[in-house]
């Protein structure tokens, strides 16, 4: 459960009318967007929120009061729980800090371990929302999240963070604060904040105000990017915005990286906003500043898009991922965990409007290499362009055909997992590996599908180890520290245990269906992920796998076939 559920001092319940993905009128425009791994979540500008939802977004509504600024806006992975921080505006003209949770469609109030006094900064949560950390200034303040609930830290500078990231497990992360030489980076370790190196020199001082960003984030391995810029053409700097890009490695000083348009040398840029998902892949987004005189804040500026694959990045010209040209003031981007959502919201505070816009792939890929079709009698689909043939056909046939594998994602392939070289083929719930060298039935194996996700997931509780539940009706297994019980036990054992789904990876879990948004009761094993549908109770659809064969393509190409 998130922490930011200690005290309920008030409830607003959100009542948003569903509006059409275009052009919407903004108090203010869009500062930042949150996604969970299914790719909803919110938006926000400093005054009000928009619920980000099936691929569309729904009308903005205040979560407390319009006195409220918003700073941050976070959600778990599952998406069923999340927290916001602000700033009430109190009669006297000073700030009070406030934190709110969201669960089940309500936004409720936060008071129990809350300073009193000083201006929330930043938010950051684990992606099971069991772990964070929230930054004040005025005076410098820092919460952890212990236990569900928030404990006073002392900062390490006197100064405070003014922004924070830390990793999906919530070991991890990256801070940027104040210092006398400009701002300090810092990394997490542990429940340790340690000063890495100062990252802004600027040649006079840069005051606070002037930040139009800074923007932070660290994966689990504790690598991470940070983007900076001052206030530039926002009509507070001097026209021209110092740029700061930095690559980020734990145990490495700070790499910096020049940013360079191979479609306007030259040109000055404006980098506003960063995202990548777990894997290391993810979008730049930011303004060409035209040189052509005079700059001012009314003048609307050509939107940038870098596509970010390591500590590579390439341009994409915006109007192959279907977003708009641009409004010229701010732009912000989020991806989800697995990078197959990515929203990018534009928005200008002079005409106050801007768009909401899902950004569609526009990237060259890399493809499996194509193998000869198997011998033998085929299964074809009007559906889909692809066929199973031979012995993968048998084997789908075989063991549930349609309901338990779904349409093949591509022909027959070659691919190498764990170094040995496969004919193999994609179906939107598996992938079928052909091994020649065993005798029929062993000749087709399903994919470890499920021990690579289960890798990846290992920091989250249902995929760490569990003790053997010993009660009636379960089974642990030794070699993956995992119990399979009700409602999974009897269908395993009776649909081919070990040799179809393989052991346990994690233990059965509710989770919520990146395809229709429904929370179903789920295990993952080593070849599946099993889903149990009690609406289908008492027919073949009661037990289904879930869609690993496209998850895991798309983790592993970066598309969807």
């Amino acid at each position: 459960m998130v922490g930011c559920s200690l005290l309920l001092a008030g409830i607003v319940r959100a009542a948003p009318v569903p509006v059409a993905p275009v052009l919407v009128p903004l108090i203010g425009p869009i500062v930042g967007i949150t996604l969970d791994s299914a790719g909803n979540g919110w938006a926000w500008t400093d005054r009000a929120l928009l619920r980000v939802e099936n691929g569309t977004w729904q009308s903005s509504y205040p979560p407390l009061s319009p006195r409220l600024v918003i700073a941050r806006v976070v959600v778990t992975a599952q998406g069923q729980e999340g927290c916001a921080i602000g700033n009430l505006e109190t009669p006297g003209g000073g700030w009070a800090p406030r934190l709110l949770r969201w669960r089940q469609g309500l936004w409720q109030v936060v008071s129990a371990g809350i300073p009193a006094d000083g201006a929330m900064t930043d938010l950051a949560l684990s992606a099971d929302g069991r772990s964070g950390w929230i930054s004040l200034i005025n005076p410098a303040q820092a919460l952890s999240l212990h236990d569900g609930r928030w404990v006073p830290v002392a900062p390490p500078d006197p100064g405070g963070f003014y922004n924070l990231a830390i990793s999906p497990n919530g070991r991890l992360g990256w801070a940027v604060g104040p210092s006398a030489a400009g701002y300090t980076l810092y990394r997490l370790a542990g429940q340790r904040w340690l000063a890495v190196a100062p990252v802004w020199l600027p040649p006079e001082p840069l005051l606070p105000e002037r930040l139009a960003t800074i923007r932070l984030t660290a994966d689990d391995a504790g690598n991470g990017w940070l983007l900076a810029n001052d206030a530039g053409d926002s009509g507070v700097g001097s026209g021209v915005p110092r740029l700061l890009l930095m690559r980020l490695r734990a145990n490495q000083p700070p790499q910096p990286l020049t940013v360079t348009l191979p479609s306007a040398p030259g040109a000055v840029v404006s980098l506003e906003d960063l995202t990548v998902d777990n894997s290391g892949r993810g979008w730049l987004a930011g303004r060409t500043l035209q040189p052509i005189p005079p700059k001012t804040p009314y003048t609307l500026r050509p939107l940038v898009l870098l596509r970010v694959t390591g500590e590579v990045l390439t341009e994409v010209d915006p109007a192959s991922t279907g977003a708009p040209p641009g409004l010229g003031s701010s732009n912000r981007l989020a991806s989800n965990g697995d990078g197959t959502h990515t929203w990018l919201a534009t928005s200008t505070s002079i005409f106050q409007f801007g768009a909401l816009t899902e950004l569609d792939e526009a990237w060259p890929h890399a493809a499996p290499a194509a193998a000869p079709p198997l011998a033998g009698a085929g299964q074809c689909f009007t559906r889909v362009p692809h066929c199973l043939r031979g012995v993968f056909a048998r084997y789908w046939l075989a063991h549930g055909g349609l309901e338990q594998f779904g349409f093949p994602l591509t022909p027959e392939v070659w691919e190498a997992p764990a170094g040995k070289h496969l004919l193999v083929q994609y179906t939107e719930r598996a992938r079928l590996e052909y091994h020649p060298e065993n005798r029929p039935p062993y000749d087709v194996q399903l994919g470890l599908l499920g021990n690579a996700v289960a890798d990846i997931r290992a920091h989250e509780i249902p995929f760490q180890p569990a003790v053997a539940h010993g009660g009636p009706g379960f089974q642990w297994s030794p070699a993956t520290q995992h119990n399979i019980g009700p409602p999974f036990l009897a269908y395993w054992q009776s649909h081919g245990g070990v040799p179809v789904f393989g052991l346990p990876r994690s233990e059965a879990f509710d989770e919520q269906s990146a395809t229709d948004g429904k929370v179903y009761r789920v295990q993952y094993f080593e070849r599946v992920r099993l889903e149990y549908h009690p609406e289908n109770m008492g027919t073949r659809y009661e037990f289904l796998r879930g869609l690993l064969g496209v998850d895991w393509f798309k983790q592993t190409y970066g598309y969807t076939p």
